[in-house]
């Protein structure tokens, strides 16, 4: 069936179809490419660049919809047919990439094109296909070629396998808290019990009346929010054997896909993956030098705030339950404490004002005032994955026109990747040789209630929400020719900028009016809002240092290449050595850190820590001009939104900060510090007479 605006049919995917597909889209892209290499006319920009830009479209059309079926339904029979498809795409991509004559005609245009005559967005797309064949060895000769060709299909066929190995695993790990044991449920959210309760029912290997805490999703509000301290230690015991256990662990695995990047890095002449990943070309970093000039200068920051905070947690464990022996373990649930007895805020009292339809009509007018958009809820039109999934066409604001579909997929599962993100099937662009609109998905991993009841969103998942459309709304606004380069395809240090400022506006009283009601339509009373305001300063006091120990242990993999992965937990340690508070005494984070080992942030998890500064430094320009200035949202949205990747990010935040008037100037890492604060925030400006 066919449905409108060429949505994918993704009700119709099935496993058993996805490698019929491929079979399909690859022997499309081979002629599509043969018809390149084999043009009598000398290469040109149209006919060899252009061309090549949509030589793989087939491939685009098949795996948007697989690849969405995969993240929410990644059952043993799809990741069979995944491990045989994945070295068919690998060969494919070495096959082009190592392709001479392809590459002669690639290089021809390179060297000999009118610069001057091609538009930024061409321009760009030049140098990255340029740079595109030399990542992938077309540079290469004889025994490297070939090695860095064999290179390629292990790391596919490792990452595939930590990957399924963290599903599989956490699928089939649970803990079983007795019908008689009730009572260790004390201070988990009723609604979260009845999930557990309902997660019982659902398994057949517990006696009626059980409780079942799965893996999926993540414990979290265990770990926040029982006040059973050894059942908190039992759930985050199980936890930590998700990617750790039999046939899934991941020990071995990691030393192997860290040790081929960088062997892959040093076959294409660079020092170490770190080096091949951050350059002037592709991370507004520049070079892996400055992100650990960077994280340094983030640590010797943050460490001082966070070591005051964690004894002050400390003393308030003692004081409040007698607790001499604090871990990191217990981080978690006296920060909630904290904030609930230091603070007053209760997250339960909070959750009523959060259900999940008004947060989304919320998140749905503020992106109006923001980003010029209207969000229509569409159900039945369009087919999907699950019947949880809404779907939505997103409208230009004044004209009405249609500029993409939304599917927003909320809830958990088994089988479904777990964590939050956002992904297209169709980026904007041409496709078929016509202009089509992107197609969007947001995915979270909220507990579905139970018996009817509401969706009542904790001040994190808002958050979560709202950052996760931040990434759809860069990916919905995209412009350009070419989509390789529309929506979030930008340098990898600025994708989180969108995501990330967009969570801004969450808390802000203004937009908190627009959707924080309880059942009787009663707004969320002035007292919470103001200890809502308070909770991003205590947060900060350990995220800070969280995030930048991330980042470094993520360097450590990948700044040095001459190193043994033996020992996972020496390494971590040697990571953290200047910045450790309380010692780690769980297994290696590396096993399930997918992110940087089999995902797309490895030498990039900084990535957060710089898009904070950005995102610091521009949000400020809303504090002080007003939150929805016209202007202000007009140039945001047109100088750091639409764009994407068809102009430099350096360029794009210079374009703002002048339409601000700020001029055209560089980043002020401080503002990061400022909104955080740990450094007084500016005065305002004085108002014109």
């Amino acid at each position: 069936p066919s449905y409108p605006h060429d949505a994918p049919p993704l009700g119709e995917v099935k496993p058993e179809h996805a490698e019929q597909a491929y079979d399909w889209a690859i022997k499309k892209t081979r002629a599509n490419i043969k018809k390149i290499v084999n043009n009598k006319y000398n290469p040109t920009f149209k006919n060899t660049i252009h061309a090549l830009a949509f030589a793989d479209e087939e491939l685009d059309q098949v795996g948007g919809p697989f690849g969405q079926l995969k993240s929410v339904a990644s059952t043993p029979e799809l990741q069979k047919i995944q491990s045989r498809i994945q070295p068919k795409m690998v060969d494919l991509s070495t096959e082009i990439s190592m392709n001479e004559a392809l590459f002669a005609r690639v290089k021809h245009v390179y060297d000999n094109v009118d610069r001057s005559k091609l538009s930024t967005e061409e321009g760009i797309i030049l140098e990255k296909t340029y740079a595109g064949f030399v990542g992938g060895g077309a540079l290469l000769k004889g025994k490297e070629r070939k090695e860095f060709a064999e290179n390629s299909q292990k790391l596919a066929k490792l990452t595939t396998q930590y990957g399924n190995n963290n599903v599989n695993s956490a699928k089939e790990l649970k803990v079983v808290v007795p019908a008689a044991d009730k009572h260790r449920l004390k201070g988990v959210p009723e609604d979260m019990i009845a999930f557990y309760e309902q997660a019982g029912k659902n398994d057949d290997s517990v006696a009626d009346g059980d409780f079942v805490i799965p893996m999926v999703p993540p414990p979290i509000t265990i770990l926040e929010q029982a006040d059973d301290r050894s059942l908190r230690q039992e759930v985050a015991k199980v936890r930590s054997q998700v990617g750790n256990f039999g046939e899934y662990d991941n020990s071995d695995l990691v030393g192997q896909i860290v040790t081929l990047r960088h062997r892959q890095a040093k076959l294409l002449g660079y020092e170490n993956h770190a080096a091949r990943t951050v350059r002037e070309d592709t991370r507004m970093a520049t070079s892996f030098e400055t992100v650990q000039d960077f994280l340094a200068h983030n640590a010797s920051v943050y460490k001082p705030v966070a070591e005051e905070f964690t004894k002050e947690l400390q003393e308030f464990a003692k004081e409040r339950d007698g607790l001499e022996d604090f871990t990191r373990g217990d981080l978690l649930y006296y920060v909630a404490q904290y904030k609930k007895e230091k603070v007053g805020y209760d997250p339960e009292e909070a959750r009523k004002y959060f259900e999940l339809d008004n947060v989304l009509a919320g998140m749905f007018a503020h992106a109006e005032k923001l980003y010029g958009i209207k969000v229509k809820e569409v159900q039945g039109k369009y087919s999907t994955l699950h019947d949880d999934v809404k779907t939505y066409e997103v409208m230009d604001a004044e004209t009405g026109d249609i500029k993409s579909l939304f599917y927003l997929d909320i809830f958990a599962r088994a089988g479904k990747r777990s964590g939050a993100w956002a992904t297209t099937t169709r980026n904007a662009g041409l496709s078929g040789g016509e202009q089509k609109i992107p197609v969007v998905f947001n995915y979270c991993n909220y507990p579905k209630p139970v018996d009817g009841q509401p969706t009542l969103l904790t001040d994190n998942e808002v958050t979560t929400l709202f950052h996760e459309f931040g990434h759809g709304c860069h990916m919905l606004m995209g412009k350009g020719t070419y989509p390789s380069l529309t929506g979030a395809s930008v340098f990898w240090d600025y994708v989180e900028l969108p995501s990330q400022i967009n969570e801004c506006w969450a808390f802000q009283p203004e937009v908190l009016a627009t959707y924080a009601f309880d059942k009787d339509g009663n707004v969320m009373p002035n007292e919470i809002v103001e200890k809502l305001d308070l909770l991003g300063s205590i947060d900060t006091k350990w995220q800070g240092i969280r995030q930048t120990e991330l980042a470094l242990l993520d360097m450590a993999f990948y700044a040095d290449a001459d190193q043994s992965f033996d020992d996972l937990k020496a390494h971590q340690d040697a990571a953290w050595k200047d910045t450790a508070i309380l010692p780690w005494t769980g297994p290696p984070m590396a096993l399930t850190f997918n992110h940087i080992v089999a995902g797309g942030y490895s030498a990039g998890y900084y990535s957060y820590k710089w898009a904070d500064a950005l995102v610091a430094d521009v949000f400020e320009q809303f504090e002080q001009k007003g939150l929805y200035d016209p202007e202000l949202c007009k140039a945001f949205r047109e100088k750091m939104i639409v764009p994407g990747g068809t102009r430099p990010p350096v360029d794009m935040f210079k374009d703002f900060m002048e339409a601000a008037g700020e001029g055209r100037r560089d980043l002020d890492a401080d503002a990061m510090f400022r909104a955080e604060g740990i450094l007084p925030k500016k005065a305002a400006p004085t108002p014109s007479v």
